[in-house]
């Protein structure tokens, strides 16, 4: 008769358990190991540039759209493993978020010391991507981040930016590396912060025979990367854009925007997309609506994205830039409806402004075609489509 041993049992179970977390251990190993509790702690300051402060820098109090407005902020510490490769060590996350001087805001955080080459990676307003990302010690690579942080919305959505109901921009800054580790209480210097979007603004004219009522995004992208890829920034402005592997998803549908009358300044925000071909179906475009004149019916015009260099080039929606559309008039009707005119030609634009900085018009009536010596009032329109229009691409980080 076997008799029921109740504390060998247990004493099984446990060797099992044990056995278990042995041959877990031997299949995550890595060469670093967690942060002690005990470990030195280092306050590291940092000044964060943001992109504008043309409404001041608001931190946890959001009242407005504000485009800088930082939810919160996280650091990624990368580590020199010994072999000249760059590998993850812990997160931490920013506190203290001060303004400063301007568009800067002074921003600590609470970091471990360490005693070989360090990386930094500083990111924005986008805390849920950071949760849902399998961090593994020893093992992630800044470029294991860099192509696999996407940001994404619905497909059936626009950014939401209006007062009730807006989604911080998600932002992403690295500073050099710092030689030999964090080794005392360290201030960087500005650390440029991009924004991961784009911003296009439309705004008519006060003198224009012109009433903006709607605008139309067609071929926008519901995803984009947080990081962008090497090269594709260089002196902190976007030169190409940035896509995620496989290429962005479309949203479903063209996104509409009523402006009531109004300009639409601070509504449309895009994720990075590929330059498409002018008039082409599959292209990232705007589609104007308004009344022209005594109306009384509204009438579509479609815009293009294009080169400010050479308008008859085609130009991607980069990271970070913002497109000013500058409506000086209309002086014939476009098309009866949305579809209509994005099937149509796109109207050529009297103006391109660009660079790294552009060159922003203080108002319509005061840039000149380069091809006149007279004012829009007198030129006749490059298209059929009748509306007189200026294109300003700003960077917004200078």
């Amino acid at each position: 008769m076997q008799r029921y041993d109740k504390h060998g049992g247990i004493r099984w179970r446990l060797a099992r358990l044990c056995l278990l977390c042995i041959v877990l251990n031997a299949c995550h190993k890595s060469p670093f190991k967690p942060i002690p509790p005990d470990s030195d702690e280092v306050t590291l300051t940092f000044s964060a540039k943001l992109p504008s402060a043309s409404q001041g820098v608001k931190t946890y109090a959001l009242s407005d759209a504000d485009e800088n407005f930082l939810k919160d902020i996280d650091v990624l510490v990368f580590t020199d493993d010994g072999s000249g490769n760059m590998k993850f060590r812990y997160r931490s996350v920013g506190k203290d978020i001060m303004p400063s001087v301007g568009n800067t805001v002074d921003i600590k955080v609470t970091l471990w010391r360490t005693v070989v080459d360090t990386r930094l990676v500083i990111i924005a307003n986008a805390r849920d991507v950071i949760n849902a990302f399998d961090f593994e010690i020893g093992i992630t690579t800044p470029d294991d981040i860099q192509q696999e942080l996407v940001y994404e919305i619905d497909p059936l959505d626009k950014w939401l930016a209006d007062d009730d109901d807006f989604t911080p921009l998600p932002m992403w800054g690295q500073p050099d590396d710092i030689e030999d580790g964090i080794n005392g209480e360290v201030i960087l210097d500005d650390v440029t912060l991009l924004r991961s979007l784009a911003r296009v603004d439309v705004v008519v004219d006060e003198n224009a025979n012109f009433e903006l009522t709607e605008v139309w995004v067609f071929n926008s992208k519901s995803n984009g990367l947080i990081i962008p890829e090497p090269g594709k920034v260089v002196g902190g402005v976007a030169q190409n854009p940035s896509l995620p592997v496989g290429g962005p998803t479309n949203n479903s549908n063209p996104l509409e925007y009523q402006t009531s009358g109004e300009n639409s300044v601070r509504e449309i925000y895009l994720f990075e997309a590929d330059a498409q071909p002018i008039n082409d179906a599959n292209a990232t475009a705007l589609v104007i609506g308004g009344i022209y004149g005594a109306g009384p019916s509204t009438t579509y015009y479609r815009i293009d994205f294009r080169d400010p260099n050479n308008s008859n080039t085609e130009y991607p929606v980069l990271r970070n830039r913002r497109y000013l559309i500058t409506i000086a008039d209309a002086l014939n009707a476009g098309h009866a409806d949305v579809p209509a005119a994005f099937g149509a030609l796109s109207v050529i634009p009297l103006g391109a402004y660009g660079g790294a900085t552009g060159v922003k018009p203080a108002q319509a009536a005061q840039v000149t075609n380069p091809n006149s010596l007279t004012q829009y009032g007198d030129i006749v329109p490059k298209s059929t489509g009748g509306l007189m229009y200026t294109v300003t691409t700003i960077n917004e980080s200078q």
